[in-house]
């Protein structure tokens, strides 16, 4: 798989239910051998499916842990939501960054160095630190999708 300029990039609707199976993994290492950077634009990192067990599996990988850290360091754009920013804790890329994500991992994200956004009543707020936008949930995906579009430079008008 080759991904070209312009495009996004999104690894982690891909996990399965099923707690014996390898096949989160072993899917997300297959496409990572695969794909040739050419190079994309922006990478999202979600909490994939209820539950948010792909981000658990996914910061197991290096290869996911080395294209998150290509993103950083290019400072290219990242959002992520939910259970995703365990994948960027796991990278080492969350120290002195504002985020937001599902509450049960907050102590984590603050292990990691993260600067804590609560959420709101509803889950829809999203939160923008430079290059890395984050909602907490799904109901935050208007404003994740309006915060990316944002530091793209696209302007939204009614």
């Amino acid at each position: 798989m080759a991904i070209s300029t312009g495009s996004v990039l999104s690894v982690v609707r891909c996990m399965t239910r099923k707690p014996q199976s390898d096949r989160p993994t072993t899917f997300i290492s297959l496409l990572l051998t695969r794909m040739t950077y050419g190079p994309p634009e922006m990478l999202v990192m979600n909490g994939a499916l209820p539950g948010g067990r792909a981000p658990e599996y996914l910061r197991l990988n290096e290869k996911v842990l080395d294209l998150v850290r290509y993103f950083s360091k290019a400072n290219k754009p990242l959002g992520t939501q939910c259970h995703g920013p365990q994948v960027l804790a796991a990278a080492g890329i969350l120290e002195g960054r504002k985020l937001t994500a599902y509450p049960a991992i907050k102590p984590e994200l603050k292990r990691a160095g993260a600067k804590w956004v609560e959420a709101n009543k509803s889950f829809s707020n999203a939160s923008i630190d430079g290059n890395l936008t984050s909602a907490p949930a799904w109901p935050g995906h208007p404003e994740l999708l309006r915060s990316f579009l944002e530091m793209l430079g696209t302007k939204i008008t009614a």
